[in-house]
């Protein structure tokens, strides 16, 4: 991460391996004003490591180094330069594989970008191994550059003057620098390089000048136990003499280092992978004030890589990056903000398109009462770990023992009757370190497998008495259950699994219950055609004994369902990617016929819910939808079952001042009042007076009144004063 000025204002530049920020493509480069993220023309095809402001005679530009190699159709290897519209090259680049680090140094010959990594040479020139400089027109090497039989490269870069002169100190996992044997941190005078003393016993990533009272010294970090020879834990301080420990050093592994003024003086910030700093539990960030150690609140649920300070706006903050999903509890993606206080969000954050999501929700009483369980694809909730699935009390996160190998598609709390429990469906094989072939079954203490499984993805589970008694039913990608057929849906009776007539010729995404009593059915919908045998078009019912269609089916995947009681008697609501007659990806069966539910929406519906918020119950939607024809909502959209019984509310200025000019008695006034309402995009405001009105001298009230398309209605009132201008004597 570095602050950089492209001449439109200072903005943060984060480099990585994501692909989107702020929800929108950016390929592992991206910008953040203080408001929002763009993207910097194509990006890089793969990852960013380090970002650089430097200045080769046309203007101070940002500079890019990473393991890529192409930003769009140009070549770049290793390294770019973005001048705030465009890539362009450096040269022919580098021949390696990474460049790690990069920065500014004057060796008295000029300022010039100097580069770190695990590369070998120039592009079409010398050797360089480790690092290189760039004098804003070529590549040079920096002697015979740096190695050693474990060589991995270099993984920090740092100018530092310890008395006799400004010098870049490089780091990383190196033994030799010359032909001089160092260990892992060496000194480039601009004509030599030298250690500095017995150096480090493991490998150092990251370098940073800070002053803790004592003079300015060099600070380093990374995963090494000794400095000099002396106890140093993952951080060591170089005053140009001699090493020393800085406290009791970090628990783990430390990544990146920056110094910041938080008004009361500067403070060395770290990060990386630690649980604990000095002797304070710290997770994965800290603060240092040249005495101690202490955390940033509640810090990170995983690995800190960069560190970087910027203002945007509300004043300095320290800015971390990593690939951590949440920050102080708060869902961050990547990256967060700390105000001194508090870690705040950027607008999403930044993510890959593999990151972590959530598939399922299910509210189980495991006998210690009610929660809700979460399941997806996640390795932790709340900063601890729970891989794939998670329980909420209300107040905290816990895992369910040590969780899935891979992804939870689907849960559902049911008694097969040995008791309440919560079941879990998906893509995964393992399941609290047993086998368990996408399901298992959780008793609030442990895993049990049910049967031998399936033998692919569980996309959905439902409960259904077909007659026999209450049986878990589970619809998904699968063709056998427990090794016999079940094409795409089976029953689990306790002891075995079974398939339901025939199954289906097309994956299974839904399932739902339908009726009541005896006439009460299986719902089942996906992406096939056929079910039993008949023909059945994206969705169809199971009665027990045999197959039947709904009418004439949808014309495309089916992804959600659920009942609504809208005062008439149950409906089916189902959601997906069908647009067919005049249901927009969400319609309605109402035992008869398919109908549409209002506009629709402009995109797959993925989720649906019923709620009763207050106002009567409710249908909710969910999915990739950035619009609800009706009410104009973005991914979520409320359906009232009766009439609309929320008023629309009304913005008015608490009042309005305008001075009279004298050409006439009285002004012309412009006001703005607006309304918005959870159902109606556009309630209808009238004022009186309205708004362009000719208003006397003195003081008029203004009402104004909002009414909704269910003729709800909302009133506020005004004062709109025209006031006589003050004559000059």
């Amino acid at each position: 991460m570095l602050v950089h000025d492209d001449e439109s204002g200072p903005a943060l530049y984060v480099g990585g391996a994501f692909t989107r920020a702020g929800g929108q493509p950016a390929n592992r480069i991206a910008r953040w004003d203080g408001q929002s993220w763009s993207a910097l023309a194509g990006g890089f095809n793969t990852t960013v490591y380090d970002l650089a402001t430097y200045d080769d005679g046309g203007g101070p530009a940002l500079y890019a180094g990473g393991n890529f190699t192409a930003s769009g159709a140009l070549a770049t290897r290793l390294v770019a330069k973005w001048d705030g519209s465009s890539w362009s090259r450096l040269g022919g680049g580098l021949n390696g594989s990474n460049v790690l680090a990069l920065t500014v140094h004057d060796d008295g010959s000029g300022p010039a970008l100097y580069a770190g990594g695990d590369f070998t040479s120039i592009v079409g020139g010398a050797s360089a191994n480790g690092v290189a400089r760039w004098n804003g027109a070529s590549w040079s090497p920096l002697g015979s550059g740096l190695g050693g039989s474990a060589f991995l490269g270099v993984a920090g870069l740092a100018v530092f003057d310890d008395g006799n002169g400004p010098a870049l100190y490089a780091c990383g996992d190196f033994t030799s620098a010359g032909g001089t044997s160092v260990n892992r941190i060496a000194r480039w005078n601009g004509a030599s390089w030298s250690a500095l003393g017995t150096g480090l016993n493991g490998t150092a990533e990251t370098a940073a000048v800070y002053d803790d009272g004592r003079g300015p010294a060099l600070y380093v970090g990374g995963s090494f136990t000794t400095a000099g020879g002396g106890e140093a834990r993952r951080i060591a301080r170089w005053d140009g003499t001699s090493w020393t420990a800085v406290g009791a050093g970090m628990s783990g592994s430390v990544a990146a280092l920056i110094v910041m003024d938080r008004c009361d003086g500067p403070v060395l910030d770290a990060a990386g992978h630690f649980t604990g700093a000095g002797n304070a539990p710290a997770q994965r960030v800290a603060t240092f004030d040249g005495s101690r150690w202490a955390p940033l609140g509640g810090g990170l649920d995983g690995r800190v890589y960069a560190l970087a300070v910027y203002d945007d706006g509300s004043g300095p903050a320290l800015y971390a990056g990593g690939s951590f999903r949440t920050a102080g509890g708060v869902e961050v993606n990547g990256i967060a903000r700390w105000s001194g206080s508090s870690w705040t969000a950027l607008d999403g954050g930044v993510e890959n398109q593999a990151s972590a999501f959530v598939n399922a929700l299910e509210v189980h009483d495991d006998g210690s009462g009610p929660a809700l369980y979460v399941g997806g694809y996640f390795a932790t909730a709340g900063g601890a770990i729970a891989s794939m699935i998670a329980r909420w009390n209300g107040a905290s996160w816990a895992p369910l023992g040590s969780g899935m190998d891979y992804a939870v598609m689907a849960l559902k709390s049911f008694d097969d009757g040995g008791g309440p429990a919560l079941y879990a469906a998906g893509s995964f094989t393992v399941a609290g370190g047993i086998g368990a072939n996408r399901i298992a079954r959780w008793n609030g203490a442990s895993w049990a497998a049910l049967g031998g499984g399936m033998n692919d993805h569980v996309a959905a589970l439902e409960a259904y008495d077909d007659g026999g008694g209450a049986a878990l039913h589970a619809g998904g990608y699968f063709t056998t259950a427990d090794g016999a057929s079940a094409s795409h849906i089976a029953r689990w009776d306790g002891l075995q699994w079974t398939g339901l007539g025939g199954g289906l010729n097309g994956n299974v995404l839904a399932l739902t219950t339908f009726g009541a009593g005896p006439l009460q059915e299986l719902c089942v919908a996906g992406s096939f055609t056929n079910a039993g045998g008949t023909d059945a078009s994206r969705i169809a019912r199971w009665n027990g004994t045999g197959w039947a269609k709904f009418g004439s089916g949808l014309n495309n995947s089916v992804d959600a369902l659920v009942v609504l009681d809208d005062g008439g008697g149950q409906t089916l609501i189902a959601g997906g990617a069908f647009t067919g007659g005049a249901a927009q990806r969400i319609a309605r069966w109402n035992g008869l016929t398919w109908s549409a539910l209002g506009g629709g929406m402009n995109d797959w519906v993925h989720a649906l819910l019923v709620l009763d918020d207050g106002n009567g119950p409710a249908l909710y939607a969910g999915g990739s939808f950035d619009r609800a024809f009706d009410s104009g909502d973005s991914y979520l959209a409320r359906w009232s079952c009766g009439a609309e019984a929320i008023p629309p509310a009304l913005c008015c200025p608490d009042s309005v001042l305008v001075v009279d000019s004298l050409d006439a008695p009285g002004e012309i006034v412009h006001f703005v009042v607006t309304a918005s309402d959870n159902e109606d995009p556009a309630p209808s405001v009238v004022c009186v007076p309205p708004s362009g009105s000719s208003f006397p001298r003195g003081t008029t009230l203004v009402t104004c009144i909002a009414t909704d398309n269910a003729g709800n209605q909302s009133t506020c009132e005004f004062p709109v004063t025209v006031q006589v201008k003050a004559r000059r004597r």
